[in-house]
């Protein structure tokens, strides 16, 4: 008997703006990107799970709440084979390998493969991971494109695709180091700085907002000089929230030097590293060069790819 086996293929993600305000009701702009994480899912019809090592708990746990949610009460050992090319902490690598999981298992027991369905599994498989999730991430690995996105309360988010009419920015990447606090840690640790500090809160809330809104503007409008200055800013308001580390902040502060932007992507991190940095700079060619003389190990990223993928062999 033929074995069935499911390829499901998702896009790992940056955010571009929005990141941490996201949690508390502000908009969020990202991206899919064209790291992907890969992932093979069939029936198993011995005892033994193949698995890989450092996630073979988030996979159990991943695989025990699909069939969960779907109703599907059979006792079936499955064999998770994952191949990912997403490099860093920051671009989404827990969001895709819960998508995985989520469209794979739909798809082996022969449901319609609905990407609203798929998206809400892999937000309950992301609380495990990160406690209070905005629900940007497995959105964007679900839908990919470019996607602009609200978390209105707990149980309802709105977002959109936004279509490009002008070319995007060339924006290249840099791991700045694995940040040692988790995106859980991260986000607790923001809300406990404005704890009782409503209206400083509210104030930065406004300043994030209004940044991601002019970001958004000029992306749709066509990239020109102001990308930098928003880019900036929203730089300043991550390091005023405290999740941006010392070393992360230098190497932002060179980037600025020559005439580019730079920024972190994701929940960051305050001891070490910072995860993913984003980088833009007008000239390219200039920015190329320095980072060839300063040993910078920059990444091009493809914005604006598409979303989950699955297909039954």
């Amino acid at each position: 008997m033929k074995k069935i086996e499911v390829i499901v293929s998702v896009p790992g993600k940056i955010i571009l703006t929005g990141e941490h305000a996201v949690v508390y009701g502000c908009p969020a702009l990202a991206t899919a990107v064209d790291s992907r994480m890969n992932c093979k899912v069939s029936f198993l019809n011995n005892a033994s799970k193949k698995l890989n090592e450092n996630t073979d708990d988030m996979i159990s746990f991943a695989l025990t709440k699909t069939l969960e949610m779907i109703g599907e009460k059979r006792k079936r050992d499955y064999e998770v084979i994952i191949n990912s090319n997403i490099p860093v902490k920051g671009m989404g690598s827990s969001a895709a390998l819960a998508v995985c999981i989520a469209a794979s298992v739909i798809k082996l027991n022969e449901l319609k493969s609905d990407k609203k369905m798929i998206n809400k599994i892999a937000y309950e498989i992301e609380k495990k991971q990160h406690g209070r999730p905005s629900g940007i991430d497995n959105a964007i690995c679900t839908y990919g494109g470019l996607l602009w996105y609200r978390k209105e309360v707990d149980n309802f988010k709105s977002f959109q695709k936004v279509k490009v009419v002008s070319n995007l920015p060339e924006i290249y990447l840099l791991d700045s180091g694995r940040p040692t606090e988790t995106t859980g840690e991260m986000v607790s640790m923001v809300n406990g700085f404005y704890k009782n500090k409503t209206s400083i809160l509210n104030k930065t809330l406004y300043e994030f907002e209004s940044t991601s809104k002019s970001i958004l503007k000029n992306i749709i409008n066509g990239i020109d000089n102001n990308f930098i200055l928003y880019i900036r800013e929203n730089e300043r308001l991550l390091e005023k929230i405290g999740v941006v580390s010392e070393s992360a902040k230098r190497t932002i502060r060179t980037i600025e030097k020559i005439g580019g932007v730079a920024k972190i992507s994701g929940a960051g991190g305050k001891k070490n590293g910072s995860g993913l940095i984003i980088i833009y700079h007008p000239d390219k060619e200039k920015l190329l060069n320095f980072s060839k003389k300063n040993n910078l190990k920059l990444k091009k990223a493809k914005l604006n790819c598409s979303g989950v993928k699955t297909k039954l062999i």
